[in-house]
């Protein structure tokens, strides 16, 4: 019973995981890169499953192309602008982003 409970478990944990981003002792470029680009479209799906219904097809379009570009964006100022094992002191505006985020997470499955 326990290992089928942590089989379903797993596909939330990874999918939390790739989106919420959060700092840890041991730096890693990659993962926050892929964070910073998945967060703004989960902020823009949960806005527009609770906020926004009656929004036209090409307007939701439109807004998860913007959270697109601007994860992108992001995800590309940090592939240039830190160096792989050594995080800058920016770095510590990851963990505000990672309470918005968790705080969106809350208000998908509220």
């Amino acid at each position: 019973v326990d290992r089928v409970a942590e089989g379903l478990r797993a596909p939330a944990y990874i999918l939390m995981k790739a989106t919420c981003p959060f700092v840890e002792e041991d730096f890693n470029k990659k993962a926050l890169q892929i964070q910073l680009l998945l967060s703004p479209l989960l902020l823009v799906w949960c806005v527009l499953l609770h906020g926004f219904p009656n929004v036209s097809p090409a307007g939701s379009y439109m807004a998860y192309a913007s959270a697109l570009v601007i994860g992108g964006l992001a995800a590309g100022g940090v592939q240039v602008g830190i160096r792989e094992r050594n995080p800058p002191s920016v770095v510590h505006l990851a963990s505000a982003v990672g309470v918005i985020v968790a705080m969106a997470w809350i208000y998908a499955l509220a």
